[in-house]
């Protein structure tokens, strides 16, 4: 875990209040929000909900966990189990029947096996900061373009397993580079932005939908530009034509969205707000789910750093 550069989201469904003080203070220290729930009937509501995870911890002190586990992954099976034994029984195998359902344990006493397992399934890329920052930093100003009266505020970067959509409305840019591939994604709700926008006169459309549809795919195509412009080589795309693609399938119905990747997408929430109650949620994700090779980014990043060192280059 990248020291509090990045979080995620965790469900946990744990029925032992002081087991439960031991997992608050391990989410805290790994920079982790949790959410809980102690009852049974509340886990596939939570999950049917529109609420971006990172993965799943349970406890095997209710008698139903193994159907638990299966309800679960039949919701949301791209989402990780972890689940939590006693020590005892830390050997026991799973029934067959659920085996499948669940993707590590650990048991209380040795905690360091959960830090452990959500490294694997979740923390497993490595973000460089500048990169994080700088995007960041880019989107916000591509945001204030448009509402310069608004307050823009960006919450602490963080990783999903989960294929959720968000809202209504999104947009869809591939990126492509010799160091990464995959896509930049904007979710929003239309009702919303519409109501943001609507004071502005600057925008001739017949209509609202339009009006939604331009601002989206203007916000979008200026942080792809800036993405470009400041991470991508026009070198980088000298390679040959016959790249590999995945299909990408999309569930409208259950707002569900896959790129063929288990890999986590890095995601940021902005918040648009113009002063009064009006505000709007835009989600902004990139999914690379075709190549990821930061040591490559790196290594480019620092050739473009020495530009800038006394006497390379004068500024004026």
């Amino acid at each position: 875990m990248q020291d509090g550069l990045l979080t995620s989201k965790i469900l946990v469904y744990e029925r032992d209040n002081q087991i439960m003080n031991t997992l608050k203070n391990f989410l805290k220290q790994n920079s982790l929000h949790g959410l809980r729930t102690n009852r049974e009937e509340n886990i596939v509501s939570l999950l049917k909900a529109n609420i971006d995870l990172g993965c799943v911890i349970l406890c095997e002190i209710d008698e139903h966990y193994l159907e638990i586990g299966r309800a679960i992954k039949e919701v949301r099976s791209e989402l990780p189990i972890f689940l939590r034994v006693k020590k005892e029984n830390i050997d026991v195998e799973i029934d067959p029947a659920y085996e499948a359902c669940f993707d590590g344990i650990y048991c209380v006493e040795d905690i360091a096996v959960l830090k452990g397992l959500i490294e694997k399934f979740l923390f497993n890329r490595f973000y460089p900061a500048d990169m994080v920052a700088d995007i960041i930093e880019m989107t916000k100003t591509g945001l204030y373009s448009f509402f310069d009266d608004c307050t823009i505020t960006c919450d602490t970067p963080y990783l999903v397993k989960d294929r959720m959509i968000y809202g209504e409305i999104s947009t869809l840019i591939s990126i492509e580079s010799n160091w990464c591939r995959g896509f930049m994604m904007f979710e929003t709700s239309e009702a919303d932005l519409n109501s943001l926008i609507n004071k502005k006169k600057n925008f001739n459309s017949n209509s609202n939908y339009d009006i939604v549809a331009s601002v989206l795919g203007e916000i979008t195509n200026l942080s792809w530009g800036a993405f470009r412009n400041k991470f991508i080589r026009t070198a980088d795309n000298d390679e040959s034509s016959t790249k590999v693609q995945v299909p990408i399938y999309v569930n409208h119905m259950k707002k569900y969205i896959s790129f063929g990747s288990s890999d986590p997408h890095l995601c940021f929430r902005y918040r648009i707000s113009d002063g009064s109650r009006r505000s709007v949620d835009l989600y902004h994700k990139l999914i690379f789910n075709l190549k990821w090779n930061p040591e490559e980014y790196e290594k480019e990043n620092g050739e473009l750093t020495k530009l800038f060192e006394p006497g390379d280059i004068e500024l004026f």
